[in-house]
Formats: structure tokens, C-alpha cells, sequence
């Protein structure tokens, strides 16, 4: 018995040594220590699986009531796995599946993007719609935003950087002269205290990041690693993003009442922009969003994500857009005894599980039946990708 229990006790140290687990770390500690291995990493391919189940509920009522509410269900599931290389090749297969009372849908898509003999980079597209592979280049700038994403994906996060707001605004004034847009020195002044509202959200953002999730005191198997889980919620009380969002729609609304340039944009009565208010901060203060992060406790490199908004209630939203076609007199020519319908929309389940993979795909291979696929303008390619007749 004294031999078993020995032989336990040396294999669970043997486990945190190959680990590398210390209980000791903060979730600032590891946050830093993730940034520090981002820093180091070179990694060849990034690869990840994302899988989204969404449970949408949704209710129709008129608010006289003559017309009896009307309810439905909509389950919708998604399966993305991407690839991307350093050498901005790149490889996306998505699956999604949508449940709508009386009718269930299923579509499915592929992405390839690899450079010919020449080294220039063709874009492949599949869809199971018309089962055929079209191949197309990129216009300039969707190639060069592409890119960039790409290499910063690679690249080293830029940490303990802070946004320059100044500049921020001082880039802002630039392209606005850039297009003929004077900016008076009234207007110069509003827009700093809309940056200086933006700045001090900001900062009070990322000086709570690490107070907002809890470290697991054991490590965690995920995917076969040993793990860091970061546990954290995130909702409107931590946030306060619905004050914000008052104050800066309020701000917003008083620069339009004092500068004439802005009467066209602000040319709203009182009632409605505290109705305005109500629905984004109602729709925001319902928000909530559980994270739980699983980090390789030996490299600080992500393994997984869990992202939970299960719970988040739109229906505020439905009013505003209702108000907003008020105000722009899209139901007049229904008569003045046409009422709005009140729209609930709400998400009961609604949760994002993604898996990272490193370094596991050395070069992409292109499908068979896209070696010959037709190539298609651009706008040609988007045409057909939308078209789901």
C-alpha cells in the first residue's frame, strides 16, 4: 500500500514539472506571460475550429392587440475551420445549419487562397449551392487589408502601448480638411471632449482586464494540454457602457443644438432621443458575456475559448428601429390608423467554442476540382457567393 501511494505521489510532481502549472500565478501574470510568448513565438500556421450554437426567439404582436402575437424558434448551428500560414495562404471550411419552424436548411462553403507559379495569390470559392469552384483576384485594397490582418495574426502584440488620442483626432481633422470639410475651432473643441470621454472609458477598460477573470487553482486537460482556465464575465454593471453611451449621445446631441452644421444630422425632439436612450441602454444593460480561457500552461499560447452570450435580450433594439422608421415617415402611407408591431428578439443560447492549433499545416493544398475553376471578376464572384435563390 506505502509502494502505491509512493508511486502516485512521484507521478502526480512528474505531472506538474511536465506541465509547468504554478499555482502561484496571477491572472495578470499570465496575461503578461501570454504576451510574452506571442512576442517569441514564430510560429509556420495558425489554425482554428470555431463551433456556434444559437438558440433565436422572436415574438410578433400588434400593440392594440387586434392581431393575435405571433412566436417562433430558430436554431442555428456553425462549424468554421480555418488555416493560416505565414506565407498568407490561408484555408476556410464552413458548415452552418438553420432550423426554422417548418423548414431546415443546411450550406456549406469553402475558401483557398494560394499563390500560382508566379507567386501571386488567387482567391477559390465553393459552395454547395451550384457545387462548382470559382477562382478570382482581389481588388487592391481587399488585398492589401487581407495582408495586413495576416502578418498581424504573426506578428508580436505592441503591449503596454496606449492609443494616442491626440493623434486620433488630430488624423481625424487631417481627412476631413482632405475632403473639404472645414472644422471650426467650436467644432475642434467638441470633438476633444468626445476623444477625452473615449479616453477615459478606455482607461478604465484595460485597467480592470485582469480583474475580471479568476484563475482555476489546479491545471485543466483540454484537447490533451495541461491548462491555465481564466474564468471572467463581462456585462454592462462592470463596463458601464450604458452611461457611457448616454453621455456620448447626449454630448453628440448638444454639439448638433449649438452648431448648425450639425442640424440636419441632430434635427431630433427632445422625447425622442430620450426614447433613443432608453432602447440602447436597455438593450446594453442586458448584455452579458461569460469567458472562460483555456492557456497552455507550458507555452501561455491560447488552446481554447469558450464565449457564452446565452441570455442577451434585443427586444429594446426592435424599438428603436421601429421609432427610427417612425421618424423617417416609412409607414405614412399606411394611414393613421396603421400601429407598429412590437418585436421581441432574444438569444436564450448562444455560445462560441474555438480550438487553437499551431504549426500543425506546412502547405495548402488546393481540392482537386478547383485546379480548373473558372476564374471571374471579383463583383462576378460576390454576385454568385450572395445569391441563395
Amino acid at each position: 500500500m506505502k509502494k502505491k501511494y509512493c508511486s502516485a505521489l512521484v507521478l502526480g510532481c512528474s505531472f506538474f514539472l511536465l506541465t509547468g502549472f504554478d499555482s502561484k500565478l496571477t491572472t495578470e501574470d499570465i496575461f503578461k506571460a501570454m504576451a510574452t510568448s506571442q512576442a517569441n513565438a514564430n510560429h509556420s500556421s495558425i489554425s482554428v475550429d470555431e463551433s456556434m450554437t444559437m438558440t433565436m426567439e422572436m415574438s410578433l404582436s400588434s400593440q392594440d392587440s387586434t392581431v393575435p402575437p405571433v412566436s417562433a424558434t430558430i436554431l442555428v448551428n456553425s462549424d468554421i475551420s480555418s488555416d493560416l500560414l505565414k506565407d498568407s495562404s490561408m484555408k476556410i471550411q464552413a458548415t452552418y445549419d438553420m432550423l426554422v419552424p417548418g423548414q431546415a436548411t443546411s450550406y456549406s462553403t469553402s475558401f483557398y487562397r494560394v499563390p500560382n507559379l508566379k507567386g501571386d495569390f488567387k482567391n477559390y470559392f465553393y459552395t454547395d449551392l451550384d457545387a462548382t469552384w470559382i477562382k478570382t483576384t482581389l481588388p487592391d485594397m481587399i488585398e492589401s487589408y487581407l495582408q495586413q490582418i495576416i502578418s498581424l495574426s504573426f506578428s508580436a502584440p505592441v503591449m503596454d502601448v496606449e492609443p494616442d488620442f491626440d493623434s486620433m483626432l488630430d488624423s481625424l481633422a487631417e481627412w476631413a480638411e482632405s475632403l473639404d470639410i472645414r472644422v471650426s475651432e467650436e467644432e475642434y473643441m467638441q470633438l476633444e471632449e468626445l476623444f477625452s470621454m473615449l479616453e477615459d472609458f478606455y482607461q478604465n477598460l484595460v485597467s480592470n482586464v485582469a480583474d475580471l477573470y479568476t484563475v482555476s487553482p489546479d491545471p485543466v486537460i483540454v484537447n490533451g494540454i495541461s491548462c491555465y482556465e481564466l474564468k471572467g464575465s463581462i456585462s454592462d454593471d462592470i463596463l458601464g457602457l450604458s452611461d457611457f453611451l448616454e453621455d456620448l449621445i447626449d454630448e453628440l446631441y448638444q454639439a448638433g443644438l449649438e452648431e448648425n452644421s450639425y442640424n440636419d444630422l441632430y434635427d431630433i425632439e427632445q422625447p425622442y432621443l430620450d426614447e433613443i436612450l432608453r432602447c440602447i441602454t436597455a438593450s446594453v444593460a442586458g448584455f452579458s458575456e461569460n469567458i472562460t480561457y483555456y492557456i497552455n500552461d507550458s507555452t501561455f499560447e491560447y488552446v481554447q475559448s469558450v464565449i457564452d452570450y446565452s441570455g442577451w435580450d434585443l427586444s429594446a433594439m426592435t424599438d428603436l428601429v421601429s421609432m427610427i422608421f417612425e421618424l423617417d415617415g416609412t409607414f405614412d402611407d399606411y394611414g393613421e390608423d396603421f400601429s407598429i408591431p412590437e418585436i421581441t428578439f432574444s438569444f436564450p443560447v448562444y455560445t462560441l467554442t474555438i480550438d487553437y492549433r499551431y504549426d500543425q499545416v506546412q502547405k495548402l493544398q488546393l481540392p482537386v476540382g478547383a485546379i480548373g475553376a473558372e476564374e471571374l471578376p471579383f463583383e462576378d464572384v460576390i454576385d454568385i457567393l450572395t445569391d441563395f435563390n
